[in-house]
């Protein structure tokens, strides 16, 4: 990675960090008068984690010991944490603005495929022990198999996709794309469509 883009990846996860805490403020206060909304007090939690990281990545720019910190704490904590805060801000929207629930719901659906790129550009590439990578890949396993969050109040179709776990399968596709690249590992498809007398039949009826 070159150093002009390296900066851009950064500059793209400080403007989530940033968006995140704002975020994290505004539906852990409006969270409180939603009962349905009941874990959006974990919103401060989440504040916490990002405020951490933001602190420890502006200090880590002139001290390496700071930086190889909080790209650890980066790659263990943020997906988790912007994912949450996806769901929990898109629930929150379609609670109180029952016309904008498509849009909120498909704007959230996308975020949810893009905004775990910076942290594993930025993070990731620190993680170079085999047993730390197989951590992660365990970390991130068990934050998208055994992921329940839903987005609250949506519609019928969105409700089939995210409860379906397409979004989850194409978000893991493309991280395992950035993730072997950072790690500097082959990429490879591994899916091979092969005929069938089964297939055939299938696609017949």
């Amino acid at each position: 990675m070159t150093e002009m883009t390296d900066k851009i990846w950064n500059k793209l996860l400080n403007l989530e960090l940033i968006i995140g805490m704002i975020v994290s403020i505004a539906v852990g206060i409006v969270g409180e008068g939603l009962p349905r909304l009941y874990w959006s007090r974990m919103c401060w939690i989440a504040l916490i984690i990002l405020a951490l990281n933001f602190i420890l990545k502006i200090c880590g720019k002139n001290k390496h010991s700071v930086k190889l910190i909080s790209q650890w704490l980066g790659s263990l904590t943020l997906i988790l944490v912007f994912d949450f805060l996806i769901y929990t801000t898109v629930s929150t929207l379609n609670l109180m603005f029952k016309p904008l629930i498509l849009i909120s719901s498909i704007i959230g659906l996308l975020l949810l495929m893009l905004v775990s790129i910076p942290v594993v550009v930025v993070n990731f590439p620190v993680v170079k022990n085999w047993f730390m990578r197989l951590f992660m890949i365990f970390i991130l396993y068990l934050n998208y198999s055994h992921n329940v969050n839903r987005f609250l109040d949506s519609s019928g179709m969105i409700k089939k996709i995210v409860g379906s776990g397409v979004i989850i399968a194409i978000v893991t596709f493309i991280l395992a794309f950035f993730i072997t690249k950072e790690w500097q590992l082959k990429f490879q498809w591994n899916l091979k469509f092969e005929k069938s007398k089964n297939f055939q039949w299938v696609i017949l009826k």
